[in-house]
Protein backbone atom coordinates (compact mmCIF):
# COMPACT_ATOMS: atom_id res chain seq x y z
CA UNK A 1 0.00 0.00 0.00
CA UNK A 2 0.94 3.42 -0.72
CA UNK A 3 2.38 5.76 2.35
CA UNK A 4 0.63 8.34 1.38
CA UNK A 5 -2.78 6.54 1.46
CA UNK A 6 -1.36 5.16 4.94
CA UNK A 7 -1.02 8.74 6.18
CA UNK A 8 -4.23 9.56 5.18
CA UNK A 9 -6.10 6.45 6.76
CA UNK A 10 -4.04 6.92 10.02
CA UNK A 11 -5.15 10.63 10.11
CA UNK A 12 -9.15 10.08 9.62
CA UNK A 13 -8.55 7.16 12.33
CA UNK A 14 -7.24 9.74 14.65
CA UNK A 15 -9.61 12.25 13.60
CA UNK A 16 -12.43 10.05 14.56
CA UNK A 17 -11.24 8.64 17.35
CA UNK A 18 -10.62 12.34 18.87
CA UNK A 19 -14.21 12.79 17.63
CA UNK A 20 -15.59 10.36 20.01
CA UNK A 21 -13.67 11.54 23.18
CA UNK A 22 -15.96 13.92 25.35
CA UNK A 23 -13.57 16.08 26.65
CA UNK A 24 -11.70 18.81 24.37
CA UNK A 25 -8.59 17.40 22.37
CA UNK A 26 -5.65 19.66 20.68
CA UNK A 27 -2.84 18.55 19.53
CA UNK A 28 -0.11 21.01 18.54
CA UNK A 29 3.60 20.60 17.35
CA UNK A 30 6.95 21.65 18.58
CA UNK A 31 6.47 25.11 17.42
CA UNK A 32 3.37 25.47 19.21
CA UNK A 33 0.74 25.39 16.07
CA UNK A 34 -1.77 23.23 16.08
CA UNK A 35 -1.99 20.07 13.90
CA UNK A 36 -5.70 18.82 14.96
CA UNK A 37 -7.92 19.29 17.37
CA UNK A 38 -11.61 17.60 17.96
CA UNK A 39 -15.28 19.18 17.89
CA UNK A 40 -15.25 19.69 21.56
CA UNK A 41 -12.16 21.52 21.72
CA UNK A 42 -13.24 23.80 19.36
CA UNK A 43 -17.12 24.31 20.70
CA UNK A 44 -14.53 25.98 23.66
CA UNK A 45 -14.07 29.19 21.83
CA UNK A 46 -17.66 29.84 21.17
CA UNK A 47 -17.93 32.81 18.67
CA UNK A 48 -14.09 32.55 17.82
CA UNK A 49 -14.18 28.70 16.93
CA UNK A 50 -13.42 29.98 13.38
CA UNK A 51 -9.88 30.46 14.36
CA UNK A 52 -9.44 26.49 15.52
CA UNK A 53 -7.80 25.36 12.27
CA UNK A 54 -4.47 23.58 11.68
CA UNK A 55 -1.72 25.83 11.73
CA UNK A 56 -3.00 28.39 14.25
CA UNK A 57 -0.84 28.88 16.84
CA UNK A 58 -0.87 28.44 20.46
CA UNK A 59 -0.74 32.11 21.63
CA UNK A 60 -3.61 32.73 19.24
CA UNK A 61 -6.13 30.39 20.59
CA UNK A 62 -5.28 31.10 23.65
CA UNK A 63 -5.39 35.24 23.13
CA UNK A 64 -8.98 34.20 21.44
CA UNK A 65 -10.26 32.95 24.51
CA UNK A 66 -9.33 35.68 27.23
CA UNK A 67 -11.38 39.06 27.68
CA UNK A 68 -8.87 41.90 25.83
CA UNK A 69 -8.90 43.44 29.67
CA UNK A 70 -7.42 40.25 31.21
CA UNK A 71 -4.29 41.41 33.43
CA UNK A 72 -1.70 38.25 32.05
CA UNK A 73 -1.12 40.39 28.62
CA UNK A 74 1.55 42.63 29.01
CA UNK A 75 2.64 44.59 25.92
CA UNK A 76 1.59 42.28 23.30
CA UNK A 77 3.75 39.25 25.70
CA UNK A 78 1.63 35.56 25.79
CA UNK A 79 3.10 35.09 29.30
CA UNK A 80 0.92 33.99 31.76
CA UNK A 81 1.15 35.47 35.19
CA UNK A 82 3.60 33.27 38.07
CA UNK A 83 0.29 31.55 40.62
CA UNK A 84 0.91 32.58 43.96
Amino acid sequence: MDHGIDDILARNYLDQALDQVSDGVAIFDADDRLIMSNENYKSLYGKHREIVVPGATFDALIRASMPNESPIWEAGKSTIAPTR
